[in-house]
């Protein structure tokens, strides 16, 4: 089918020209906001969680940071460096120069807030895109035993569940 004569197919774009919503500058901005201050790290913390980032680079740096944190280390991005050396794990973020890049990237770290709660709110984007891809799947991918009523009862008990693991 065409979309009303505009020659454009109608349906969704194909999954592998979608970009899942993601942040990279407000990821960066938290992981050196964290780097800077405890007190940034801990407000962060209350806000996002390592799986709430899109690159899995800056989920390890910020586990990193939890971690080292959490064991009174220092979270500067020398002492990150040695840690992900010892671990065999610094070459995938981008090495020693990538880390500083994340501690310059925030003005302040007075503003952790603010860009963990885009982060965040990217991650929960993310999450709905995927509990409405499982349920498109359902609805086209054969399952056509489901009534939509009963799909339309699991898609809230879903979005629900999701809303409960934020709060």
């Amino acid at each position: 089918r065409r979309d009303q004569g505009h020659g454009s197919p109608v349906g969704r774009v194909s999954d592998d020209t979608r970009i899942p919503p993601h942040d990279p500058g407000a990821e960066k901005i938290v992981l050196g906001c964290a780097m800077l201050s405890p007190d940034a790290l801990t407000e962060a913390e209350a806000i996002v969680k390592p799986g709430d980032f899109y690159r899995p680079a800056h989920e390890l740096i910020f586990s990193t940071i939890v971690e080292m944190a959490a064991q009174k280390e220092p979270t500067d991005p020398v002492a990150i460096a040695a840690r992900l050396v010892e671990s065999g794990k610094l070459s995938r973020v981008g090495g020693g120069v990538y880390l500083h890049e994340c501690y310059s990237a925030p003005p302040t770290a007075a503003n952790v807030g603010y860009y963990a709660g885009i982060v965040a709110e990217k991650a929960k984007l993310r999450r709905l895109a995927a509990i409405a891809t499982r349920f498109e799947h359902g609805i086209f991918g054969g399952e056509g035993t489901r009534k939509a009523a009963e799909i339309a009862d699991m898609l809230r008990e879903a979005v629900a569940d999701l809303d409960a693991a934020r709060t």
